[in-house]
């Protein structure tokens, strides 16, 4: 019998097969939990709610879900709502029924809440835009959910390359745990001037949703002795990994040349299969104004800061209607782009949560 249950302990080395299972492509990766698959999911969430498809007969688990709940900002409140995060379905049921039947799981649950879901679906993953185009056709089904577009996403990664910005004239260092104060003041007015911005609280980061994040991973930029900006650094390498698994026969061919232009342009170069990438997220992007300005400030601090530590990237994302996203203009970056949505059982989406100006974290995806 396949069912959909609650995640529970006993689950866990059922689902880290699953996520060991690579995503095909000229460049196969897994995206991997170890340790453990539920500490990935608490940094996903602040009150994760995850479930599994369960085959009792054959005891398997098809797939894995999250759609736990964490606190944005709605209208200058912080209040509660679910991201929808972490789908995992194994590949014999990618073409079946099941995701479908996972959709309506998560309509049921939430028919009856006033704020819709976020959640975000990237461009390569054409069975999940095909499932949303199809959800569209069948608005009005009382048991499935609707998934308004609300926005492009856009990632970045690049490399720790200080030359690539503008150093400013602004003052940046590293936080101490003596800011936390003046922070938590500046991070509340920025971010609340976004509908669905993340909450963050710099006094619990001891808390499991910010797990292996350190007061001294935020970079602060000053004018006048005043916070104008904030950017957190997270290394999440001890949470979940991204592994390269193999290269398609034609990547295998020019991974050596790519390499040799890489080291003489700048570029990434491709790791080696089997390898663990280690990559520094950017996280909690907050400046006066959405200022450019203030934002290559940090930027250049942080590459300078990082540029000869073990990693090979730095990672952010930001909304395509961000004015931040003009510093990526000159920056030789791999570019990943993604749906923003906005997931309820139909009903009108507030006017307030419309436009290209959205913020959520590539980190916690």
């Amino acid at each position: 019998m396949i069912e959909i249950i609650p995640y529970e302990d006993r689950f866990e080395e059922g689902i880290q097969l699953l996520c060991r299972i690579p995503v095909s492509g000229n460049i196969a990766i897994s995206l991997e939990r170890e340790p453990n698959y539920y500490a990935g999911v608490q940094i996903q969430c602040e009150e994760p709610e995850v479930f599994v498809v369960y085959d009792s007969a054959a005891n398997l688990i098809w797939a894995v879900f999250n759609i736990g709940k964490r606190r944005v900002w709605h209208q200058n409140n912080v209040v509660s709502v679910r991201y929808l995060s972490d789908l995992r379905i194994h590949p014999a049921k990618q073409k079946g029924s099941l995701l479908l039947r996972i959709s309506g799981h998560f309509c049921k649950l939430c028919s009856q809440e006033n704020l819709p879901a976020q959640t975000i679906v990237f461009e390569d993953n054409d069975r999940m835009l095909h499932v949303v185009e199809k959800l569209k056709q069948m608005k009005g089904s009382s048991n499935l959910p609707f998934y308004h577009f609300a926005g492009k996403l856009i990632t970045h990664l690049f490399g720790f390359k200080p030359h690539y910005f503008d150093k400013g004239s602004y003052q940046v260092r590293r936080a101490r745990t003596s800011d936390i104060a003046s922070m938590q003041l500046f991070f509340n007015l920025e971010s609340s001037k976004i509908n669905y911005a993340p909450y963050y609280d710099f006094a619990s980061l001891h808390a499991p949703y910010y797990s292996g994040i350190q007061i001294e991973g935020y970079f602060l930029a000053f004018q006048n002795e005043q916070i104008v900006g904030i950017c957190g650094t997270w290394n999440q390498i001890s949470i979940k990994q991204t592994r390269i698994v193999s290269y398609s026969k034609l990547f295998r061919k020019m991974k050596p040349l790519y390499n040799m232009l890489a080291r003489l342009t700048g570029w990434s170069k491709l790791p080696q299969e089997g390898s663990v990438l280690h990559t520094l997220n950017l996280h909690c992007i907050f400046v006066s104004d959405r200022n450019p300005g203030i934002f290559q400030s940090i930027l250049w601090q942080i590459a300078t800061d990082f540029k000869h530590e073990n990693y090979d990237y730095m990672m952010c994302s930001l909304s395509e209607g961000d004015p931040l996203i003009r510093v990526f203009d000159s920056v030789k970056s791999r570019r990943i782009k993604g749906n923003y949505y906005l997931v309820n059982d139909g009903r009108h989406i507030p006017d307030d949560l419309k436009g290209n100006l959205f913020y959520i974290d590539s980190a916690r995806i």
